[in-house]
């Protein structure tokens, strides 16, 4: 099965999204296309997304922030066909380096489409979805510049996202031990932005 990744990113997550799509080449090809959401929908960009990747079977879609881990990767990429054509994935909120959401959100982004599925209001698609056995390892909250953004971007625009930003700012957290290739990756772009 051809499989390729296409991420979203912001102007000021080069950096970050570079090291992101990095550890994703090892699996697959990866487009990256950089948009400011204050100018583009989010829908918009990741449709010219699926549109650049037409010629593969699914495209992986996640935003420099999401990391699936290499056990996870190896299973997507080996998988046959199927009848679906989108692919759910349930979320790690993570705080700190060491530190997740304590109970996890009900949210599961789409991850795997085809190419031929459309968005519409940022992530979502219509049409049967199958939730994957596996976890996105989602960072956006260790890095506070960027949940202040959107934070202020969310309530602007009345987006319904903005209360739930605030349940997850405030919910009970628990500590862990991050798989070996999510901790390297928080290192390396913690690295960045603490330069």
């Amino acid at each position: 099965m051809n499989i390729k990744a296409f991420i979203l990113c912001h102007p000021k997550e080069i950096e970050q999204t570079r090291i992101v799509a990095q550890y994703y080449r090892q699996f697959m090809d990866v487009e990256v296309s950089v948009k400011d959401f204050m100018l583009v929908k989010e829908h918009e960009a990741r449709n010219e997304g699926l549109e650049k990747l037409k010629d593969c079977d699914f495209v992986l879609t996640v935003d420099s922030d999401e990391i699936i881990c290499i056990k996870d990767m190896e299973w997507i990429v080996s998988t046959k066909g199927t009848r679906f054509q989108i692919f759910l994935a349930k979320l790690i909120d993570y705080m700190l380096p060491d530190e997740v959401l304590k109970t996890q959100r009900e949210h599961c982004p789409v991850i795997l489409v085809k190419p031929n599925i459309k968005f519409y209001e940022n992530r979502c698609i219509y049409g049967e979805a199958f939730v994957l056995p596996i976890e996105i390892h989602h960072l956006s909250c260790i890095f506070n510049d960027r949940i202040l953004r959107n934070q202020k971007r969310y309530k602007d625009q009345g987006l319904s996202e903005y209360a739930g930003l605030q349940n997850i700012l405030s919910g009970e957290r628990k500590k862990i031990t991050p798989p070996k290739e999510v901790s390297e990756i928080i290192g390396k772009i913690l690295e960045v932005y603490n330069e």
